[in-house]
């Protein structure tokens, strides 16, 4: 083993570093380098990790433009079609389902409610540009139809009681004298 002390210097007196304090400067230097690469490495992961989820958030508002369009495309239909269409994928790589269908609802009373349509529409994004994308996205909204109400109403008189002259079962229960106070 060497000596490790302070080594005065021939030329100008002065002492010089140690061979101790040159390992210790080389292995700050070291040290230093390695977490300047470390911190390098997690920003690198992290701009990759914004750059995917901005991608992925850009599909997915094209998406869900695309299918608020086939919505509002269906609801706004003078005459609702009834049943299942599909729709070729176009070129962002969106495929769309749209299926329109008579609701079954019903007052509190039990009576049944016409009129009414279900509107569903699914989109599937089966590919992004450079990347292996997939996604289902899907909205609903039901619609009323006025000319399905009105025609309802017309065969059943306004408010949706009896024409004048139509017998129902509730006339019919009413005994003679409460006919008679009522002509």
């Amino acid at each position: 083993m060497r000596n490790l002390e302070v080594i005065p210097s021939r030329k100008s007196g002065l002492s010089s570093p140690s061979l101790v304090e040159g390992a210790f400067v080389m292995l700050e230097v070291i040290l230093a380098i390695a977490l300047f690469a470390s911190v390098a490495t997690a920003l690198a992961v992290a701009l990759h990790q914004l750059s995917v989820a901005t991608t992925s958030a850009r599909w997915e508002s094209v998406v869900l433009r695309r299918l608020q369009s086939d919505l509002v495309e269906a609801a706004h239909q003078p005459r609702l079609e009834l049943g299942r269409i599909e729709s070729k994928v176009d070129e962002f790589g969106i495929s769309t389902v749209r299926e329109v269908e008579e609701a079954q609802a019903s007052n509190k009373d039990g009576f049944a409610l016409p009129g009414i349509y279900r509107i569903r529409v699914r989109a599937k994004l089966s590919k992004g540009p450079g990347s292996a994308i997939e996604m289902v996205r899907e909205l609903e909204t039901y619609e009323t139809r006025f000319d399905t109400l009105q025609a309802v109403h017309a065969k059943a008189g306004p408010a949706g009681l009896p024409r004048q002259g139509q017998k129902t079962a509730a006339s019919d229960k009413l005994s003679q004298p409460e006919k008679a106070a009522s002509q």
